[in-house]
Formats: structure tokens, C-alpha cells, sequence
């Protein structure tokens, strides 16, 4: 079980007047990552934790009254999450967590956290938002339970495979054509290697080698041709359009 990343939780300050700033103040909830390299075991997640709550909570206590505190971030609790942010532990100054609930209190407690979780959603569409932000905290607070719990006794689900980004919307018209065609060798070049002027029919011979296509057709001149304005026909668009 490694530590992937960890985050501090807490409170931001900030001015309640910008025209009169230091006047008076109010506060946000927000959130510090702390940058690791590589993943982490729970021991050195944990020291590298402490070290970040000290730095953080000395950085919000000021002796002087007179200094702004727009900006002043105040850290709550930290976590350490795995890499697919389910949460290992919670440091909320005083400790870890050393109680952890049975495997057989989790479907309760997770039931009874989307029922807090459909409450407070309730509550937000009659504008108490104030009710609801504790209800969604009494909700999170139930899942991280059951997750430091599952990550105790080493029950936690399996990691999710990442899906791939999506492709580009021209990717497949383009794979499409290079996979066909593909420059000739006496196609006449430039100086920096492009090809000069646009090839001719017969200066092209189908291939399923794409590799040679990309020296006279860039990706993104391909793209450029895979969204022309034009209307209906091949007529230039009129009126609104790019």
C-alpha cells in the first residue's frame, strides 16, 4: 500500500471588503497539495505529512494583530491517498486514526452516507446552504471511515485502470489517409525539409507506410482540412459561423 499524494484541508482567509482590505474577513474552505516525486510507503507518507501540518499551522499563527491575513491558509487535517485518491489516513494534528470500524458496519455507513448526501442536496435547492455544507461534511467524513478502514484491514478495491484520452476528432480521418497514401521520394523539398507546393495525384502512390506521409502532411494540416466552412453544397458559410 503506497501513498500517492498527500493533501492538507483546511480554511482560507480572505477580505470581506476588496475596497477596505484588513476590515474584515471571512473564511473558505480550501485545500495545499504537497508535491512528492514518486510514490510513497505509509511510513514515509506520514512523516512527510507531519513535517507539512507543522510548516502550514506555524505559518497561520502571527504574533502581530496588525498583519493581513488575506490569503492565510489555516490546515484542518491532511491525507494520504492512494492513486486512485482513496483515502489510506488522516492526520488532524493531534494523531492518526487509530480506530477503524468492522467490515460489517460499511454498507450501514455508506448507506448513511448517501442518505446525508441526498439530504443535503434537498436542503441546497431551499438555499440552506450553510445546512447542507454540514450534511456533506458529515457524508465525507463517513467515506473516508469506511476507506481508511478498508485500507487497514487491506480490503480496499483494486485500482481502476486509467482509460486513454480521447482522441482527436480528426485522428481517425486522418489515420484514414496517411494509412493510403504516402509522399514520393521526388517530391520536391525545401530548405527545412517541408515539401514545396502541394502534391499532385500522380506524385502519390497508396501505401500502408504512414511514416513517410507525415513529411509533406502535418498532423495539423490534415486538421485544418478535416473542418471546412462550408455550407451545403461546398458553398462558403455565410452570416454567423467561425
Amino acid at each position: 500500500m503506497q501513498v500517492s499524494s498527500i493533501v492538507v484541508e483546511g480554511q482560507v482567509c480572505r477580505d470581506m471588503y476588496d475596497e477596505h482590505p484588513g476590515l474584515a474577513y471571512f473564511y473558505m474552505d480550501g485545500r495545499r497539495q504537497v508535491p512528492i516525486s514518486h510514490p510513497l510507503s505509509m511510513t514515509d507518507g506520514k512523516a512527510l505529512a507531519e513535517s507539512a501540518w507543522q510548516r502550514y499551522h506555524a505559518e497561520s499563527r502571527s504574533a502581530d494583530e496588525y498583519e493581513e491575513y488575506d490569503g492565510q491558509f489555516t490546515p484542518s487535517r491532511v491525507l494520504l491517498l492512494n492513486c486512485d485518491e482513496a483515502v489510506l489516513q488522516c492526520y488532524e494534528g493531534n494523531g492518526w486514526l487509530t480506530e477503524f470500524d468492522s467490515p460489517e458496519q460499511w454498507a450501514a455507513m455508506l448507506t448513511q452516507a448517501g442518505e446525508l448526501a441526498s439530504e443535503a442536496s434537498i436542503e441546497a435547492g431551499w438555499d440552506n446552504f450553510s445546512t447542507a455544507k454540514g450534511l456533506r461534511a458529515q457524508a465525507t467524513h463517513l467515506r473516508r471511515r469506511v476507506s481508511i478502514s478498508q485500507a487497514h484491514f487491506g480490503m480496499l478495491p483494486a485500482p481502476k485502470s486509467r482509460p486513454k484520452p480521447p482522441a482527436l476528432a480528426c485522428e481517425g480521418w486522418t489515420s484514414g489517409l496517411l494509412s493510403r497514401w504516402h509522399a514520393s521520394p521526388a517530391l520536391p523539398t525545401l530548405r527545412n525539409g517541408a515539401v514545396k507546393g502541394r502534391p499532385s495525384r500522380e506524385q502519390l502512390r497508396p501505401s500502408v507506410d504512414v511514416t513517410t506521409t507525415q513529411a509533406w502532411m502535418s498532423p495539423h494540416h490534415v486538421c485544418r482540412r478535416a473542418y471546412p466552412v462550408a455550407g451545403m453544397g461546398g458553398r462558403p458559410r455565410r452570416g454567423r459561423g467561425f
